[in-house]
């Protein structure tokens, strides 16, 4: 199981790049399901699994290269900067989501040929009923009361298709 992956009802997460901090320096430890990358072990790995593994790879690696250019940009930023209160943490961590996913897929889309449809539909699957999604968030405020849950909450499940477009115009570009 890969924490912190993506895991809802419409995408699960296969790979994660995750920051990490060995002594001074940052580093990005790229972790990966298991079910999707052992066909590269295999004698008789088909040319079909190389092209649906090959750009999973590529993602992840692309998200070390940006991680490496912000952490030279932006020196002793990652891993050391708190959002201070929950409308900074919404807003900032959005924005770190779609500035990643943007960087990461325009790094590696000549390895992701295949990948546009992909990107397509899966932002085209989290617009329909987003609205109503929405509401039913935040009407379950009146159960619990707790405005910061539900305005992390909302903000996700707003965020979630400006990320995967982040996906597809990062490729496109």
């Amino acid at each position: 199981r890969l924490e912190g992956r993506t895991d809802t009802e419409l995408l699960q997460g296969v790979a994660k790049a995750s920051l990490v901090r060995r002594e001074d320096d940052i580093k990005t430890h790229l972790i990966f399901s298991a079910a999707m990358i052992v066909p590269l072990a295999l004698e008789d790995v088909t040319q079909e699994q190389i092209s649906d593994i090959i750009p999973i790879i590529a993602h992840e690696c692309g998200h070390v290269e940006e991680h490496s250019f912000r952490n030279r940009v932006l020196p002793n930023v990652l891993l050391n900067h708190a959002y201070e209160g929950f409308r900074e943490y919404v807003v900032g961590s959005t924005s770190e989501a779609i500035w990643a996913e943007y960087s990461a897929c325009r790094i590696s889309a000549p390895f992701c040929a295949r990948s546009e449809e992909d990107f397509r539909r899966s932002f085209e699957d989290h617009i329909p009923n987003l609205s109503d999604r929405a509401k039913a968030l935040v009407l379950d405020y009146y159960d619990h009361l707790d405005h910061e849950k539900t305005a992390v909450e909302v903000s996700r499940l707003v965020a979630e298709p400006l990320r995967l477009a982040a996906y597809l115009v990062g490729h496109l570009d």
